[in-house]
Formats: C-alpha cells, sequence, structure tokens
C-alpha cells in the first residue's frame, strides 16, 4: 500500500515541476521578447497576467494531497 502511495506522490510532484517549468518558460519568452520600454509600460500598466496565482493553486493542490497522503500512510 505505500508503494502506491509514494507513486502518486511522485506522480503530482512531478505535475507540478513540469507545471513550473512551462510557466518559467513562458515567462522567459515573454521577457525576452520586449524592449526596456515595454517592460516600463507592462509595470505601469494595472491590469497585468500574472503567474503567481497559478503557481499559488499548483503547489497548493500539491501541498494538501500530499498532507493527505502522508497522513494516509502515517494511520494505515
Amino acid at each position: 500500500m505505500g508503494s502506491i502511495y509514494m507513486g502518486i506522490i511522485i506522480v503530482v510532484s512531478l505535475f507540478a515541476l513540469v507545471s513550473t517549468f512551462a510557466i518559467a518558460m513562458n515567462q522567459t519568452k515573454l521577457q525576452s521578447a520586449s524592449s526596456a520600454e515595454d517592460d516600463i509600460r507592462q509595470l505601469m500598466a494595472e491590469n497585468q497576467p500574472s503567474n503567481i496565482p497559478l503557481l499559488v493553486v499548483i503547489y497548493g493542490v500539491f501541498f494538501v494531497l500530499l498532507t493527505v497522503l502522508i497522513s494516509l500512510f502515517v494511520w494505515f
């Protein structure tokens, strides 16, 4: 039973890792394509899209699943 829990933890961890890399690569592409003037305009804009909420959701879900799986592993 412990190997099933560890397998689930590994899959969820890999999902979080791949998602983080995908967001970072997208952010890097956006930053490399802009100039200094574009950066200033983006900083001044109020409705600038951010990847922070997406990362918070990904790691929040990962943390909750990890906590549940570890507690199940300890109790059983």
